[in-house]
This record gives structure tokens, sequence and C-alpha cells, in this order.
């Protein structure tokens, strides 16, 4: 047990010791290069966990990922005359991080840990693992609804430094670059594709300086199971519009059920027009219920005239409609 506690003491003491060596003339504001124009390398990637949410009226998407980064700081290196010790636990504010953020956000991410800690190796490689929430546009095309496939892009890059003085790219190995965990799942959406691609932009703030960008792009795929079920619904309503020609044009039920028909329908479409945005453009499945509705009230529409013009006694409804129907031959098929 005393053995123990004097390799505890002895342990925390070199940490200690290493610790002041590394920060006592460090200054963590300052990029951690040896010249000012050479050019820092950040690594990074992302792991995908779970879609927190998909507001499609806003179009926007919040993704739950880790955002793992990889630089050297030449600065906090040592060697084995230094320290035996090859690891520290490092807090973020402590060391200069680089300012990489998703630049199509549309609004702050919620960094869900409690200590923004970062793994410092005696090489002075550091690496650091964010997991959160980020929120970002997403916009959709519909015209495919609800047998849509939808492309959404998280771009990332530093905000301060262009290429010469820091360059972001991702990691070479494909399972660190972009990776969907196994946990990941969702009720409506399924990612079928997944990739990254390194860009350099230019800014108005800084003609003629590139600036690097990570474009990390998810390809999901809508499940249409809620969706077939509405639209099997209105099938049979449309079916049904169709039976109902069979009941005795004076029977008043054909004609109220008839009616009510078309309404259902519309009732169905609109319910399923608040989880999609106003469009400029006839998705798919308007394009289902538009077709649906006209044929229903094709059904109504004939369904009244023909009860109008076997029970009214109105000359005026006969003079309309004597150049179209041929009333004599008409009540003789009724009868």
């Amino acid at each position: 047990m005393i053995k123990f506690l004097l390799l505890s003491v002895l342990g925390s003491n070199e940490e200690v010791e290493l610790r002041e060596h590394l920060m006592s003339d460090y200054n963590r504001y300052v990029r951690p290069v040896e010249y000012f124009n050479d050019t820092l390398e950040v690594r990074m990637g992302l792991a995908v966990q779970n879609i927190e949410s998909f507001d499609q009226i806003t179009e926007t998407l919040d993704l739950n990922i880790w955002v793992r980064m990889n630089w050297n700081n030449a600065f906090l290196s040592w060697d084995s005359e230094v320290s035996d010790l090859t690891f520290l636990s490092m807090d973020s504010s402590e060391v200069w991080t680089p300012d990489i953020e998703l630049l199509n956000a549309a609004s702050k991410p919620d960094i869900y840990i409690l200590n923004q800690g970062m793994n410092l190796y005696s090489s002075g490689n550091i690496f650091r693992s964010n997991p959160g929430i980020f929120k970002f546009s997403c916009s959709l095309e519909l015209q495919e609804f609800p047998f849509d496939i939808q492309s959404c892009t998280m771009r990332f890059g530093s905000w301060t430094y262009n290429n010469q003085l820091m360059n972001v790219l991702p990691y070479d190995d494909d399972d660190k670059k972009l990776d969907v965990l196994s946990t990941f799942s969702h009720s409506e959406w399924e990612i079928v594709d997944f990739y990254v691609e390194n860009l350099n932009e230019t800014r108005i703030c800084c003609p003629g300086k590139n600036f690097s960008v990570n474009e990390y792009t998810f390809v999901f795929q809508r499940y249409p199971h809620y969706y077939k079920l509405s639209m099997g619904m209105t099938i049979s309503l449309v079916l049904v519009s169709f039976i109902i020609m069979l009941i005795k044009p004076d029977n008043v039920s054909r004609t109220g059920t008839a009616v009510f028909i078309p309404l259902t329908i519309l009732a169905l479409q609109l319910t399923i027009a608040d989880k999609i945005p106003v469009v400029g453009y006839y998705t798919l499945m308007d394009n289902f219920f538009l077709c649906c509705f006209i044929t229903s009230m094709i059904c109504s529409i004939e369904s009244g005239l023909i009860f109008a013009l076997i029970t009214t006694k109105s000359q005026l409804v006969y003079k309309l409609f004597s150049r179209v129907f041929d009333f004599n031959k008409l009540f003789t098929n009724y009868k």
C-alpha cells in the first residue's frame, strides 16, 4: 500500500514538473509554427451519431456529430530526457486551437461536454474530439416527394487563417475522414451515401488569398411508408366515388357522399402539406392529390347534376340543359 502511494506521488510530481516545463514560456495565442510564414496543417474528420431533427419547413438539419482534429504544436513537444511520460490531457483553454467553424451554420452549435479536453503527445501532436449538435441549412429538392432523396452539406473551414497560414484537410484514412456510427437511426430518413471534398475558396475580405474548406456531404433517402398509407387511403376514396355512381340517381345520400369525398381528400393533402415547405413547383404528391381530387370532383358534379335534373321542377334548369340532354330519353331510361 505504501509503495503504491509512493509511486502515485512520484507520478503526479512528474506530471506537474512536465506541465511547468511546457507552459513556463508558452503563449496560447500564438500559432504553433517556427516561422510566421510556415503553414500549419490541420487534419479533421466527422463521426455522425444521429439526426436530432430535420425541420423541413425551415430547411434546417440538426446533426449529432463528433468533430475530430489533429495538428502538431512544436512548442509543446518533449523527449525522454525531459520526462518519461508520453501523454498529457490538456484543456482547450490552455493551448492554441484552430478556429475551424461550421461555415453554413444556422445557429450556434450545442457542444455538450463540460470540459473540452485534448490529448497531447510527446511528439507535439494534439488530438481533439468535440461532440456536439450542429444545425445547418439544407435546401430541399421536393419534385419527387415523398420518394425523394436529399443531399445536405456541412462546410468546415478556418474563419481567419488562409491556406498560407493554416491548411485544413480531411484525414487520409477513409474511416476517419467521415464515419456514420452503427448507432445511427431515424424514423424518416436513412443515410444512403456520404463523402468528403476539400475545396479552396476566395473571400471578399482577402483578395488573392485562398481558404481551404472541407465539405461533408450526406445523401438522405426518405422512408415513404407514412405517405404510402395516405396515398392508399386516397385511392380508396376515389374508388368509392365510382362505386357510389351505382346508387340510384334520386337517392340524396348518393350526392351527399360524393361531395364529402373530395373534401376528405383535401383534408389529407393539407395534413401532409404542413410537413414540407411551400415551394414554387408541383411535387409528385401534389400531382397525385390533384389528380384524385379532380377525379372525385367530376363524380360529385355528375351526381349533383343528375340528381337536380331528376328531382327539380324548375323550368330554368330544363332550359339550361335541354341542349345537352334528351330529357324524354333520360326519363324513359330512368323509369
